[in-house]
């Protein structure tokens, strides 16, 4: 019989008590002696159902979540191709969280893979329901990495990969995400400005102001408290491998488990 119709059966006397006892071997009534009510089994049934959870979960406890991974670095400084190389050669390990920008989709870009592109109004009211880690206005345009974003990488049992400005990793930091922060650091500035200006997919102005927001990007990367790593880009294979050992104990660990 179901728990409902067990529950059901008159309990005023000894041999419905019996029955209870028969049906529920795990449930014991303080005195037999006693009249019980429907509520009063079920109160015994949720101690003993709250014990074994307590069992299982002492026995059993839940693997832990993998540490994100915070890479920042200015425009132009190759963060796109080492996350790009992390995840070809760690498809199992690392998951991307893909953020969510105002700016429009550039030559090559896909919504819902780069970037999820949204209308400034919609990112907005998203903001202000408090779906959003972090956000920032960078040139003009709304960035951020929405908590169902990171949540869901978490989740598949991958290291979560945030690609986001300063302002952002601040904003991270103050959220208390477990993560391990790394700056993307070029040779130089005047290496960073050619790299940028051979893209060749933006305007004068547009470089402009991705170079004006780079000095600033430069100058934080020695706030205190702020990044755990600085990896410089003067060799995208010494890059690598630099940023490889910034996430070995991780990737150990997720190969342990």
């Amino acid at each position: 019989p179901g728990i409902m119709s067990g529950l059901n059966v008159a309990l005023g006397t000894k041999s419905s008590q019996e029955a209870i006892r028969e049906m529920y071997p795990s449930i014991s009534l303080p005195n037999p002696r006693m009249n019980y009510t429907v509520e009063a089994v079920q109160t015994e049934m949720q101690k003993k159902m709250t014990i074994q959870d307590e069992k299982v979960s002492v026995s059993n406890p839940p693997k832990s979540e993998p540490m994100a991974l915070v890479i920042a670095g200015p425009s132009g400084v190759g963060k796109g191709t080492l996350i790009e190389r992390l995840k070809k050669e760690f498809p199992n390990a690392f998951g991307f969280s893909v953020s969510h920008t105002t700016r429009g989709p550039r030559p090559g870009e896909e919504n819902g893979i780069h970037y999820h592109f949204s209308e400034k109004a919609a990112m907005e009211a998203a903001i202000a329901r408090g779906e959003f880690i972090e956000h920032a206005d960078v040139h003009g345009n709304l960035y951020g990495t929405s908590k169902t974003a990171v949540a869901s990488v978490a989740k598949a049992g991958k290291i979560c990969i945030l690609d986001i400005d300063v302002q952002g990793c601040r904003l991270v930091r103050k959220a208390g995400l477990p993560a391990r922060f790394v700056f993307i650091s070029p040779p130089s500035f005047e290496e960073l400005e050619r790299r940028l200006r051979g893209r060749g997919t933006e305007t004068e102005d547009k470089i402009v102001k991705r170079l004006a927001g780079a000095k600033a990007e430069l100058a934080a990367r020695d706030e205190a408290g702020l990044f755990d790593h600085l990896v410089t880009n003067d060799d995208i294979d010494a890059a690598f491998k630099a940023l490889l050992a910034v996430v070995e104990p991780d990737l150990r660990a997720l190969s342990a488990a």
